[in-house]
């Protein structure tokens, strides 16, 4: 059974998600390929005209025709890829920041309850930095 839920568009796919989109899209660039050849040789089994026009306007179309089915066959494979590495890289970074010692919630808290006394240091950081390159710069 498929689940109704409302999909939280917030936060980042988990690496699962990630991994079966790309595998999903894997799947139709094969099957886009398997068509595109499937495609590409019966339009080369046809026999074309002698007379110059038509000939001209066969070409250009079986030039398009071809051209629309690889162009979509590697635009999914290109994206199942993009997606499979998406997902490698969300697993490394979930695993790197399991580092209890790191927690997100530690972090953020000592960003939000930072001392004055710590902002008028790097305040005066900030200000020796730049009275530095002004002086170099003279």
């Amino acid at each position: 059974m498929v689940s109704t839920s409302p999909v939280e568009t917030d936060k980042p796919p988990s690496p699962v998600q990630a991994l079966l989109g790309g595998v999903a899209a894997g799947v139709i660039a094969l099957f886009l390929y398997k068509f595109a050849t499937t495609i590409e040789a019966s339009l080369n089994r046809q026999t074309i005209s002698d007379n110059f026009s038509v000939r001209q306007i066969t070409v250009t179309i079986r030039t398009i025709i071809n051209g629309l089915c690889y162009l979509a066959t590697f635009v999914f494979g290109i994206n199942g890829v993009g997606l499979i590495l998406y997902s490698l890289q969300l697993t490394f970074k979930s695993i790197m920041d399991d580092d209890p010692s790191s927690s997100p919630v530690k972090k953020m808290s000592e960003q939000s309850t930072g001392s004055t006394s710590d902002r008028e240091l790097d305040n005066s950081g900030l200000k020796e930095i730049s009275e530095n390159s002004k002086n170099s710069t003279e």
